[in-house]
């Protein structure tokens, strides 16, 4: 039964009826509204780039979950063993910081003064939890549309308001997750970065893919990304990741295709390939999904 949009007249709250019969108040969720079966559920039926992948949000999430955590790991690690912060005042704020350690930019605000006790009292204390905290941002952070599905980047640029109000679900679902309550800059950039490649490799019709169809576009788009990612190699996560998989020649660059070496090192991140996750079943991803959505709930606390 697909999702059904119903008004009540009285609040003018929007309430869908999802799989199970059940009715769901989008702005008022509850606790059972966002229980973690049931979103993994929700995700699992929903595929992405308008149905033509053959890939589920929820395996994209999960790969993600996997990447996000290994260079989390290395820029947590490459924040602590950078210099000490130059600070003009006592504010804990991100421009304290921001000349001051290696990579700040993509520690949250909200974990700068947890980052910086950790030269004193347990970097690897701290490495692991933020590790373990973006990953889990990673693994929720699409839960929104196993209630709204996956409504197309473009159309949300023509309709301003389906952001603001899928911001108001992501809001209620990052709380009662534990997480932040919002995207961290980390999960965002390789979030976008894979997007592009699973784009690549999994949108194949007629020998075309979504990025052979508008490669000038699409290499453009992702090649700023990297690019600007790249250049700035003091703060370049992608750089740091990789380094030890990749020379100068493999770098992508504005207006030449993606490199396949460049797409197996980034996808090498992740312990579970494309390939492994496809292979899956329905209920084997849901199952690795809980389990790993428990460990990092537990490494969070």
């Amino acid at each position: 039964m697909k999702n059904q949009l119903h008004s009540n007249s009285s609040t003018d709250s929007p309430f869908v009826m999802i799989i199970n019969g059940q009715v769901v108040d989008l702005l008022n969720l509850k606790d059972a509204d966002m229980e973690i079966t049931k979103m993994i559920r929700g995700l699992q039926g929903i595929i992405r780039f308008n149905g033509y992948s053959g890939w589920s949000v929820a395996e994209h999430s999960f790969l993600l979950s996997h990447i996000v955590e290994n260079v989390a790991k290395k820029v947590a690690f490459k924040f602590i063993a950078s210099r000490k912060p130059q600070r003009t005042n006592s504010a804990n704020t991100q421009a304290d910081y921001e000349f001051g350690y290696s990579h700040s930019s993509y520690i949250p605000e909200e974990l700068l003064p947890q980052a910086t006790k950790a030269f004193t009292i347990n970097s690897n204390a701290f490495v692991d939890r933020f590790a373990s905290l973006m990953a889990l941002d990673a693994l929720i952070h699409d839960f929104s549309e196993s209630l709204t599905g996956d409504i197309i980047r473009p159309f949300k640029m023509l309709v301003p308001e389906i952001r603001e109000t899928e911001d108001k679900i992501d809001q209620q679902i990052r709380k009662f997750h534990g997480c932040l309550p919002e995207m961290p800059k980390i999960v965002d950039v390789l979030d976008k970065c894979i997007a592009v490649i699973e784009a690549y490799y999994l949108t194949r019709y007629d020998n075309k893919t979504l990025i052979n169809e508008y490669d000038e576009f699409q290499v453009r788009k992702f090649n700023d990304l990297v690019v600007r990612d790249i250049t700035n190699k003091e703060e370049s996560i992608l750089m740091l990741a990789l380094s030890d998989k990749l020379n100068n020649n493999d770098v992508p660059v504005i207006d030449k295709p993606l490199s396949n070496k460049f797409l197996f090192a980034f996808l090498s991140l992740s312990e579970y390939s494309i390939s492994d996750i496809k292979a899956m079943s329905k209920n084997q991803l849901l199952e690795l999904y809980v389990k790993r959505y428990n460990r990092l709930i537990d490494e969070t606390r």
